[in-house]
């Protein structure tokens, strides 16, 4: 009974512990990085002048759409049984649809090329790779995974919670995910496979949509509070320090101009303010000198 006892009140602290704010920041933290290392399995990057010709061909020719049955979140794509689809019988699939976007009845998902070689069976078989459900979930849906983090941002700055440390943390796991991103480089939307043909094509996730989808809220949530705000550019900064494209940084920069302008309008005292504009312009003017 002694030892039942303990166990309980081991489980109980266990559990406390778990559900305290920064274990659950660190817990979504590590799913997110674990996502965006994640790559959807490929034959080949670089298709060559044959690839290269065959995918300009798919703008003037038309594919055969594969029409879902039911309606829910696209929660996972099976790559592999796609492309071994597509390179068993000759042909090009365009994913029409990411990880996370909600699919209505009878909505295309796919494009197949040639469409005289779809028949019935192959259409079953491209269907049996998206698997749809009643939520979004984050084993392939990267936006998703950051939208956990900014979700336990914005809920710890609401008036009722109103607990800055708890949103700064979920920052810095933002923060890391964002420059892992950027390290791992820009994706190729076309897959080739060994003999460089064509095989599969999709949209991939972009910076700027991660970026946007990053900060946009928490910015708004945040505009009364000098230190969250304070600590958007502290890790934009980390994360410009990886960002090696002209591209990346102009959306960075981007950021740091909307939290400039989201400090104008908060409730903020003078001082706060202008502690803002300094920082913010420091951080603009080293964006711009980035090589």
């Amino acid at each position: 009974m002694l030892g039942t006892f303990a166990s309980l009140i081991l489980l109980v602290q266990h559990i406390s512990t778990m559900l305290q704010a920064p274990n659950i920041a660190a817990a979504a933290g590590a799913e997110l990085l674990d996502v965006v290392q994640a790559e959807i399995p490929e034959e080949v990057r670089s298709g060559g002048q044959t690839g290269q010709k065959a995918a300009e061909a798919l703008v003037d020719t038309d594919g055969y759409a594969v029409r879902v049955r039911s309606t829910g979140y696209i929660q996972y794509v099976d790559p592999e049984t796609i492309l071994a689809l597509a390179r068993e019988n000759d042909l090009v699939i365009r994913l029409l649809h990411k990880p996370g976007h909600f699919i209505q009845r009878e909505m295309a998902v796919a494009l197949v090329w040639p469409a005289a070689r779809v028949n019935e069976q192959l259409k079953e078989q491209i269907l049996m790779a998206f698997r749809l459900g009643n939520t979004r979930t984050p084993t392939q849906d990267v936006a998703y995974a950051f939208n956990q983090l900014v979700e336990m941002a914005v809920r710890a700055m609401s008036p009722a919670i109103n607990d800055p440390f708890t949103a700064m943390t979920c920052l810095d796991y933002i923060g890391e995910g964002l420059s892992l991103f950027i390290r791992q480089g820009v994706k190729s939307p076309d897959y080739y496979d060994r003999n460089g043909r064509l095989r599969l094509v999709l949209e991939p996730v972009t910076f700027a949509e991660l970026l946007n989808g990053a900060f946009d809220m928490l910015r708004h949530c945040s505009c009364d509070n000098a230190s969250v705000l304070q600590h958007m550019l502290e890790v934009i900064d980390a994360v410009g320090q990886e960002a090696g494209s002209p591209e990346a940084r102009q959306e960075l920069l981007r950021q740091v101009s909307l939290i400039q302008a989201e400090s104008q309008v908060g409730e903020l005292i003078e001082q706060d303010r202008q502690l803002i504009h300094r920082a913010s312009e420091a951080l603009i003017m080293k964006l711009h000198e980035a090589p």
